[in-house]
């Protein structure tokens, strides 16, 4: 009898640590996995977290989950991965899937998937930084020391809405002309008005007066053609630049 309990003891043990192993093995090591694409620099960057000192990483072309298109492996620090990847000639646009797991049999890989190209998302973002920078840099041509307190703050808001509203709009189309209105806003903010010259005496040739009316904005930066948007050559919808011209303001 107590051999047969032996027996049985010994095989729950065993059968208790290969459950242990199967529990083990089928558990990924691999958390917070993301993969992102930079259009701008044409690379991706994959980062998470692990325990384990060494991962493979595999990426695989959504229309192909059998051959992956690039095997790299990836070193953990402190409990955590970050890897940027040029994306290479051999990658077209399209929908990916990035695998991890540690090395070892039996490791479990975790994935995530991305896209590679421009999106609709991409153009966007390019056209409101784009916007943003030439409205930025066509206020930048106004100087304070011309303008009234009231009207150097009417200048600023005018900048300062166009940029809000540069950020909050989600049609391209509608970008350029956020950016186009402030410019031809700005333009209209009238600058510092010269004092008029004293009346003279009522017996006398009046003298000539200085204009009292307010004058539009010059100075240095006069009939100069200012670009107001910056070509965007990776839109879909088209490259398109646009001008102010100082003074018989015009548009192309």
């Amino acid at each position: 009898m107590k051999k047969l309990t032996s027996i049985l003891f010994v095989v729950l043990l065993a059968f208790s640590s290969m459950s242990t192993l199967f529990v083990n093995a089928a558990t990924p090591d691999v958390t917070n996995l993301t993969a992102v694409y930079n259009n701008t620099t044409s690379d991706f960057t994959v980062t998470g977290n692990s325990t384990s000192p060494t991962l493979v990483f595999q990426l695989y072309d959504n229309s192909n989950l059998v051959t992956p298109k690039m095997i790299k492996t990836i070193t953990v620090t402190t409990d955590a991965f970050s890897a940027t990847y040029p994306r290479g000639s051999l990658l077209p646009d399209g929908d990916y899937t990035a695998s991890v797991k540690s090395v070892g049999a039996g490791a479990v890989a975790v994935t995530t998937q991305f896209h590679m190209g421009v999106t609709i998302d991409n153009q966007l973002q390019a056209a409101k930084d784009a916007a943003t920078s030439a409205v930025t840099t066509y206020f930048g041509t106004y100087t304070q020391a011309d303008y009234s307190d009231a009207n150097w703050t009417a200048l600023v808001a005018i900048k300062d809405t166009a940029i809000a509203d540069i950020a909050a709009t989600t049609v391209i189309a509608d970008v350029a002309p956020l950016a186009i209105k402030a410019a031809s806003d700005m333009d209209a903010v009238i600058t510092a008005s010269t004092p008029p010259a004293s009346t003279p005496p009522a017996s006398t040739p009046p003298a000539a007066t200085t204009s009292t009316i307010p004058i539009p904005h010059t100075g240095a930066n006069d009939n100069v053609l200012v670009i107001i948007l910056v070509s965007i050559a990776s839109l879909a919808v088209g490259t398109s630049v646009y001008f102010i011209k100082r003074n018989n303001t015009t548009s192309k």
